[in-house]
């Protein structure tokens, strides 16, 4: 059973603050590849839409 703590609202503090491992770079590099190769990155017109 999960017990929900009390209302947090506003910025949380970061999971971590350890510099990225050579892995963690690697993968979002790949990850970033793989959403320019789908096109799945907005445009610049588009984020200033939004």
């Amino acid at each position: 059973v999960l017990k929900m703590s009390k209302d947090t609202f506003g910025i949380t503090s970061p999971i971590s603050t350890d510099v990225p491992k050579e892995e963690d770079v690697q993968k979002t590099n790949d990850l970033k590849k793989v959403l320019r190769d789908l096109d799945i990155f907005e445009s610049d017109k588009e984020s200033t839409h939004r």
